[in-house]
């Protein structure tokens, strides 16, 4: 029997559930040359370890050859991933935005006393949104990748939400009134714009104390978090009508994937459900954690998991999106934010004891790291990272 035949076996029988092929391709994801996490042959023995039924975190019995640490918490360890291409995705550090090689100089006003800045990529640009110390106040941008800047409004403003061609950008901002010295929010403001800043549609002063952009669908209709003649829900606009009609989900969407009609809500009382939009139909129950981000395709959502909270490691949980099957686990000391690069990657701003970078992940279970080591402050109620996605 040769290594091939006795890693065919260990891992069918490491799997309780093996689906078709699995082993054979386990084996040929771990003969590739980038390989994250590989097969590493000792003896003529090879010690497998199977992660959730997809070849994610294999390890060799003379240790990994690149990130993975078995002689402690099962991490990845920053110092041995391979260096990849920069990520293309919108990012903040070194007093600049970022986007694949491209980088655009922009001061960062946040601290530990505001929220971080929410950082979103658009046609030509990015729109940032920093909030103000109160919490509840921010300044929304559109800042070219030429370093043009267009502030798109101040003030009780949601955090924008850009199409998934990039060519509109969606917000909200709740109009405040004085009543009795005390400030209260009866309307608000929907504006949709284009690349360039420009106004395209406006819902003014809608008679609602909320209505925040959760997402465009396909056909360019904007979702909205509302309350609509006193009912809350979630609703669709007609970008440049008056038309606005109800979806059949029950609570305001956390997330949105338009490509594949699917959101995920939460109705108050700690369920998160991932819904199909067009019927209302609940599919599955997504428990791994409140940020839940779809792929752009729709296909996969990515999650987290604290098997040992509050302690490390942090878990990236990627599953299957309309059936919530596991495709990957990869376990990290703490993963500050992440955003998804392409429909089979994801990037992630890891912080590791007093270090930082950025990593790319593929549903494939291959990680690298696609920005410099930097300090980070390792003090665990801060995890600062100096990379802000």
């Amino acid at each position: 029997m040769n290594v091939d035949d006795l890693l065919k076996t260990a891992v069918n029988d490491a799997v309780r559930e093996v689906p078709p092929g699995f082993a054979d391709g386990a084996i040929r994801r771990a003969r590739r040359a980038r390989r994250t996490a590989r097969l590493v042959a000792a003896g003529g023995t090879a010690v497998v370890v199977a992660a959730a039924a997809v070849g994610a975190s294999v390890i060799g019995a003379n240790g990994p050859s690149t990130g993975a640490d078995p002689a402690g918490l099962g991490l990845v360890e920053l110092a041995r991933l391979d260096a990849g291409p920069a990520p293309e995705v919108p990012w903040y550090g070194g007093d600049a935005l970022h986007f694949g090689d491209s980088a655009t100089p922009f001061e960062y006003l946040g601290g530990l006393e505001s929220p971080p800045a929410t950082i979103a990529r658009i046609s030509g640009g990015y729109v940032v949104t920093q909030g103000e110390a109160d919490l509840a106040h921010a300044t929304v941008t559109l800042v070219r990748d030429d370093g043009e800047q267009i502030e798109l409004t101040t003030g009780l403003a949601q955090p924008p939400v850009v199409s998934s061609d990039g060519e509109r950008v969606a917000w909200s901002v709740r109009n405040e009134e004085v009543v009795r010295d005390t400030p209260q929010t009866f309307t608000t403001t929907v504006t949709v714009a284009d690349a360039t800043g420009e106004v395209v549609a406006q819902l003014p002063a809608s008679a609602s104390p909320y209505a925040d952009p959760a997402g465009f669908l396909a056909d360019g209709r904007l979702v909205l978090n509302a309350e609509v003649d006193g009912e809350p829900g979630v609703y669709a606009w007609e970008v440049g009508d008056d038309a606005i009609t109800p979806l059949p989900i029950p609570a305001s969407l956390l997330a949105m994937a338009p490509a594949a009609d699917l959101g995920l809500y939460n109705e108050g009382d700690g369920r998160y459900e991932v819904a199909d939009l067009a019927t209302g139909e609940d599919l599955w129950r997504f428990e791994d954690g409140k940020d839940a981000a779809f792929s752009p395709d729709g296909r996969y959502i990515a999650g987290s998991d604290r098997p040992d909270a509050p302690n490390p490691p942090l878990e990236l949980v990627l599953r299957d999106a309309r059936t919530g099957d596991e495709v990957l686990r990869v376990a990290f000391e703490w993963i500050a934010h992440r955003i998804w690069e392409s429909p089979t990657s994801i990037v992630l701003s890891v912080v590791q004891g007093g270090e930082a970078a950025l990593v790319r992940c593929t549903v494939d279970g291959d990680c690298e790291r696609v920005t410099e080591l930097l300090p980070a402050d390792a003090d665990p109620a801060l995890l600062d990272s100096p990379y802000l996605l």
